[in-house]
């Protein structure tokens, strides 16, 4: 007759049930490969709850590891003291769970006693810059009217989920055959503690857009 040791049943199950703790315990972890997807934006199916200032200007949509994203940027005008003041606003709402909340929000304004700024310049850019399931998102907008042919200035936003990236700088035009005006940039403090990628990803749309 053939006797099971104590010894032999825990040889024989220990590593089964290692096996199952394993499994257990990797498929109740969350997982990283979360696929980012940009959506359609549709401003006259655009939730209450987004709600914003002023004049619609654009915005986009998309899916990441947040929620679903909106950013919406708009701009207002308004009467200063000596001159009309041109705000720009930009919101990004993330829904998640049928939960909305603003990730984040930028302001900016000018006193203009010219001319007014030209606003969000081009389209709002969206990508999955650094691979990670969080969609960063940038856009460039002018809102300092000049009162004569000088370089405007301009401004590219960049965020990553609530860290924030600006480029500051003039256009650049040419006076006569030989001499041009503007072209200076100007990057925040920021930038040299930030992925090199987000600071390839600003500059190469700097470039695109100006260049």
């Amino acid at each position: 007759m053939n006797f099971i040791t104590l010894r032999s049943i825990n040889s024989i199950m220990f590593p089964s049930v290692l096996l199952l703790v394993v499994l257990l315990i990797f498929s109740i972890q969350p997982s990283d490969d979360i696929e980012f997807q940009t959506m359609k934006f549709n401003e006259d199916s655009l939730p209450k709850q987004c709600r914003f200032e002023g004049e619609l200007l654009g915005g986009t949509k998309w899916r990441d590891a947040n929620g679903e994203n909106f950013l919406i940027i708009s701009q207002n005008f308004k009467t200063g003291v000596d001159a009309g003041i041109q705000e720009i606003f930009g919101y990004n709402y993330v829904i998640k769970d049928s939960n909305y909340h603003l990730l984040w929000k930028w302001y900016d304004e000018s006193e203009n006693s010219c001319e007014i700024g030209e606003g969000l310049i081009g389209q709002i850019q969206i990508e999955d810059v650094d691979g990670d399931g969080i969609g960063e998102s940038a856009f460039i907008y002018n809102i300092e009217g000049v009162c004569d042919l000088s370089p405007r200035l301009f401004t590219l936003v960049f965020h990553s989920d609530t860290t924030s990236l600006t480029i500051h700088g003039t256009n650049r035009i040419q006076i006569d055959d030989t001499t041009t005006r503007g072209g200076e940039i100007q990057t925040d403090s920021t930038f040299g503690a930030a992925p090199i990628e987000f600071g390839d990803f600003c500059t190469s749309l700097w470039q695109r857009t100006f260049e």
